[in-house]
């Protein structure tokens, strides 16, 4: 079964929650997760905790054309489908997720080994970690049919090729 299909509820009133009420947070990340509607992201639980089966990790899939590299040429290479890994640590909300892509993603906030650089100042929430790694897979272009606002973000690495340097010879690279 999707589980973009299924909106999530879970009892409040368990024991579980009144015992451990750090399991509230993750299941209203859980249940609003559920209710987020997309016609490129679609997501699975990957690893659960408790009795209730509350989600833990969680895989986001995104099926956006994207720059995920560039060739030999300088040319760019194109993936359709990104996979983003977001871990709930135990100290959550204290500690932010984890974020982690397991495909390649053209983005000066992801590092090569697909971890995010940097820190995060604030916690956002599941699904918020979600739409901003949606942001991260496409940051190089934008396709009108997903509905996503793009950052305005310059294309960076190590060796930039001509086509990504912004030079005015140089075509666009959310034009491509």
């Amino acid at each position: 079964m999707d589980p973009n299909t299924k909106i999530i509820h879970y009892d409040r009133n368990h024991r579980l929650f009144q015992q451990r009420r750090e399991l509230l947070r993750w299941a209203k990340e859980h249940e609003s997760l559920s209710e987020l509607k997309s016609k490129v992201i679609t997501w699975e639980v990957k690893e659960t905790a408790t009795i209730l089966q509350i989600p833990v990790v969680y895989h986001v899939h995104y099926h956006i054309r994207s720059i995920v590299g560039i060739d030999e040429n300088e040319n760019p290479i194109y993936g359709n489908h990104h996979i983003c890994e977001i871990s709930i640590p135990p100290t959550y909300p204290l500690q932010p997720c984890k974020i982690y892509f397991i495909t390649d993603v053209w983005h000066p906030n992801v590092k090569a080994d697909g971890k995010f650089k940097g820190k995060s100042a604030a916690t956002p929430p599941i699904s918020g970690a979600a739409m901003t790694c949606s942001n991260w897979c496409c940051a190089s272009e934008r396709s009108s049919s997903t509905k996503i606002t793009m950052p305005n973000i310059p294309l960076l690495s190590r060796k930039t090729p001509g086509w990504a340097s912004g030079s005015p010879n140089s075509p666009n690279p959310r034009e491509l």
